[in-house]
């Protein structure tokens, strides 16, 4: 008898797995015991004491690796406001499933779930195997997914498919995630003498202010945009007659793939001041595939000899640590023997047609045109990004390097 994924995913819905504080229990122990009804190989770990995850093996008849699906089950809260359906029914209206989590992400848990159990139950034989990995702790930090990884239970996997929801599109980019909690000193007083204490809720309103005002990242990833943060909770003070002696925050920021979580962390600090006190709670760094789709690549408007700013090839290509250090060199003041050459490496930044393009082999091709009347001021420039890109993109460091003299810049 078939599975009907619809139906499982009201099944699943109606679990309370909610996290925090951390119910996802019932509901793996009754997708484990479906899945080993089958049969198939199930195992579960713990990673906290009523917190597990379960892993579900086929195994295949040839030496290919198994195909892996992944999900989690464990759900965030339901928030202040009253629902207008029942959260935990999985009701059924007007074509949509209502419920938490019938999105997020149970719904991609049932379909694979309920498709693995279809080609079990029509005796299909497998050539490659297949994985289940569906855990728990997702919304607070990945804690499932990491225990599995430090037992070093999963395995090997030729493709890794995580069934969140995505309107059936593939997602090849993903922002990363650094949450922090930044708390404030302060000295308590009573309420009707301020000026004897020192507020510290007053110092976390003015941070927050600052964090809301700064732009952290104003690079743009072609597929998934800027660095965001958000402030989530704050907290502070005691009673309501007392100067607060201590106050606090947290912070998600979602990162791109190529801003360094540590720049991040130093740019926070600096912002904020050395009273800030401030801890990482999770830190899970972005990513992107090579394969981005032509059209939202930066090569292709490159190759199509649009103008393009130098910054927006630091944005896709460039770490941050260099591109502070090449805006730095490429925007440093000509020395008197500089402002002698029209050459001088201030031209390059000043250049509104400077075209940049990346071969997708073991060089770097990069093309500076009207930037310059002689190639012996571009040239050190030119190698230092190129080498750049390079570390950045795994590539070897000996990088070709062309450049174009066409269209000089006119010597006065």
């Amino acid at each position: 008898m078939s599975i009907d994924s619809v139906a499982l995913t009201q099944k699943l819905v109606q679990f309370r797995s909610l996290n925090p504080p951390g119910e996802e229990k019932a509901c793996i122990e009754f997708l484990a015991n479906m899945l080993s009804d089958a049969p198939i190989q199930v195992e579960t770990f713990e990673f906290e004491p009523d917190c597990p995850s379960l892993i579900a093996k086929i195994s295949g008849s040839g030496s290919e690796k198994p195909l892996c699906f992944t999900g989690h089950v464990d759900v965030v809260p339901l928030g202040a406001k009253q629902w207008k359906m029942d959260p935990f029914a999985g009701d059924i209206r007007d074509g949509k499933l209502f419920g938490r989590g019938s999105s997020d992400m149970k719904a991609g848990v049932a379909a694979f779930v309920a498709a693995t159990l279809a080609q079990v139950q029509n005796g299909k034989r497998f050539r490659r195997g297949i994985t289940l990995v569906i855990t728990a702790g997702e919304e607070t930090g990945c804690q499932g997914a990491f225990h599995l990884s430090q037992l070093g239970v999963l395995g090997p996997s030729a493709l890794l498919i995580v069934a969140e929801p995505s309107s059936n599109s593939p997602i090849i980019a993903h922002k990363g995630s650094l949450r922090l909690s930044v708390s404030a000193p302060g000295r308590s007083s009573h309420s009707s003498m301020p000026e004897l204490g020192d507020n510290a809720i007053n110092k976390v309103v003015e941070w927050v202010q600052r964090l809301n005002a700064f732009e952290f990242e104003s690079f743009v990833h072609p597929l998934l945009g800027k660095t965001t943060a958000s402030v989530t909770t704050i907290f502070g003070g005691q009673n309501i007659n007392s100067v607060p002696d201590f106050a606090g925050f947290t912070i998600d920021f979602r990162t791109i793939p190529n801003h360094l979580h540590s720049d991040l962390l130093r740019d926070v600090q600096m912002l904020l001041g050395s009273e800030a006190k401030i801890e990482v709670v999770t830190n899970f760094r972005g990513f992107s595939t090579s394969h981005i789709p032509l059209r939202c690549s930066p090569f292709w408007r490159f190759s199509r000899s649009e103008p393009a700013d130098i910054q927006h090839l630091l944005a896709h290509h460039i770490s941050p640590m260099h591109q502070r250090s090449f805006l730095d060199l490429t925007t440093r003041p000509p020395s008197s023997s500089a402002r002698a050459r029209p050459s001088n490496v201030t031209k390059l930044t000043n250049s509104a047609s400077s075209v940049v393009s990346r071969r997708l082999s073991t060089s770097i091709t990069i093309s500076l045109s009207k930037c310059a009347n002689s190639c012996s001021a571009v040239e050190p420039i030119a190698r230092s990004l190129a080498a750049a890109m390079a570390a950045d993109h795994g590539l070897p460091s000996r990088s070709s390097i062309a450049w174009s003299q066409n269209d000089r810049i006119p010597t006065k």
